[in-house]
């Protein structure tokens, strides 16, 4: 229901939400592409952050301390926080379950290294669902650049960014549970004969409803 993204609570105007079968969404973005062009459509992107193990991991390997010591230290450490890696780090019996010595200078530095990457970007990915499409060039408003993914371009600017210069996301979201009820209407259909169109339900009727 659309009302259920207006509330007098909320500062900004509603989200736009479209939920597709996830195995259709592809085929979906690719047609907002096409149908704006790249010069006014691209996705919207993330900038995703290190966690507590991936911040051990490469702040050990960049010191030199090899991959295998680097797994042995990133286990100890917080899957979400990097910010509480070095306490884990600091436990006892930590640095010798990984077979390091803790008088190595390397080692012994690897704790402020981790603390100071605590919520710095590691590397930019794309948002689930988000779509800004704009009027003028895209690019006159916000950098644009190819995304990994091939067929795919990406703002350099996250979600919460958009607001303040009045650009609108809309997320074009992939949902595994709308394939489960696309399945299970191809089933009724070549199983049954029963052809259901959920667009014309009567949702007056007490057993759709």
């Amino acid at each position: 229901l659309f009302e259920r993204f207006l509330s007098e609570g909320r500062a900004e105007p509603p989200d736009i939400d479209i939920d597709f079968a996830h195995r259709d969404r592809e085929r979906v973005l690719q047609y907002v592409y096409d149908r704006y062009g790249r010069e006014h459509a691209a996705m919207v992107c993330e900038q995703i952050t290190w966690r507590g193990r991936s911040a051990v991991r490469d702040a050990a390997r960049a010191l030199g301390l090899g991959a295998g010591v680097a797994d042995a230290l990133a286990v100890r450490a917080d899957r979400h926080s990097a910010r509480r890696a070095p306490e884990a780090l600091a436990e006892e019996g930590a640095l010798a379950a990984a077979g390091v010595d803790p008088a190595d200078p390397r080692v012994a530095a690897l704790p402020a290294v981790v603390a100071g990457m605590h919520d710095l970007p590691r590397h930019r990915s794309i948002h689930v669902g988000g779509f800004v499409l704009t009027a003028e060039p895209l690019g006159s408003v916000v950098p644009v650049e190819p995304a990994s993914m091939p067929g795919r371009t990406v703002i350099q600017w996250e979600k919460d960014d958009l607001d303040p210069v009045g650009l609108v996301k809309i997320d074009l979201l992939g949902l595994g549970m709308l394939t489960v009820v696309q399945d299970c209407l191809l089933y009724l259909r070549h199983v049954r004969g029963v052809d259901i169109d959920l667009g014309r339900l009567d949702m007056a009727d007490g057993a759709v409803y």
